[in-house]
């Protein structure tokens, strides 16, 4: 394979794994809100990180720092209980 190919290549690599992230943090959003609910507080971290670096389009610090904390409290109870 020529250099160019090779180049032309990994460029479409690039712009498919962008795609397929993009694509995938809809869907992911939505299982971490499902185990969020049943009480998995990484999940609620994952939600946080999701809304910080504008994961789903929209980056929400104001999420973020809520989801944050929620998974931060509801972790830190669970330890106290352990």
């Amino acid at each position: 394979m020529a250099a160019a190919d090779y180049e032309m290549a990994e460029v479409d690599l690039l712009q498919m794994n962008e795609l397929f992230d993009e694509a995938l943090e809809g869907p992911a959003a939505e299982l971490y809100e499902m185990a969020m609910d049943a009480g998995c507080y990484q999940s609620i971290i994952n939600l946080g990180y999701i809304w910080e670096y504008g994961r789903t389009g929209e980056r929400n610090y104001e999420k973020a720092f809520q989801y944050y904390g929620r998974g931060h409290r509801g972790s830190a109870a669970r330890s106290r209980a352990a």
